[in-house]
């Protein structure tokens, strides 16, 4: 069995990064029961901030998205419940509050980037879409991401240590960076066998084709 590596490029307060990832789920589910498919999928979450300036307070989501689009409250609510809709049907939930904050996520990627070590990188990852969007927590706080870590397993005191003394924060930089030069500006980003950039989140079965297509070439 070969291996086939998947890069995703992303941040844990990106919605259309959960909403892509669990597209991307079905369609390896899809390929695991394709007895003509005989690959090993291996992922890796590699770091992107949406917000590098934020202050460790944050600010209302609501506002900022509204200053930014120029988007009404009427069509941010519109805008909202369909990607509520789409994630339901994924089985995922966004809770969208009035109150919800968008944050700064260097602390989480530094988390994501040392789970990586732990082989329980994809569980952190997806603790964390759901903390942040379901749950609504504050993850700038080190206690709550050292909470989120131990839910997956991860042993809370020692991401408590990677967190204060910020153990992996050059090699986060260092890896932002790299995909920045490669060009990546946006998230989601997924890069198949080191080879193949996909920006932006596929269907299940776009996905499916696509890497089907890779893994015949």
């Amino acid at each position: 069995m070969n291996n086939f590596k998947i890069d995703i490029v992303s941040d844990v307060v990106c919605p259309w990064c959960i909403v892509g990832y669990l597209k991307l789920s079905q369609a390896i589910e899809i390929l695991n029961n394709d007895s003509t498919v005989d690959v090993s999928f291996d992922i890796s979450w590699h770091p992107f901030e949406l917000a590098p300036d934020l202050s460790v307070q944050g600010e209302n989501l609501r506002e900022f998205l509204a200053k930014k689009y120029g988007s009404s409250p009427a069509a941010g609510e519109q805008a909202r419940n369909q990607l509520t809709d789409i994630a339901k049907q994924l089985g995922f939930d966004f809770n969208f509050t009035p109150e919800m904050q968008r944050y700064n996520t260097f602390k989480a990627h530094q988390l994501i980037f040392w789970a990586k070590q732990k082989a329980l990188q994809t569980p952190l990852k997806l603790a964390l879409f759901k903390s942040y969007f379901t749950d609504n927590l504050n993850i700038t706080d080190n206690q709550v991401l050292s909470s989120i870590a131990e839910s997956v397993g991860l042993d809370s005191g020692e991401a408590l240590s990677v967190l204060e003394n910020e153990t992996f924060a050059q090699q986060v930089r260092a890896s932002q960076q790299q995909w920045i030069q490669q060009g990546i500006n946006s998230v989601p980003s997924v890069i198949l066998q080191e080879k193949y950039l996909i920006p932006g989140a596929l269907e299940s079965q776009a996905w499916v084709d696509t890497i089907k297509q890779v893994i015949n070439e």
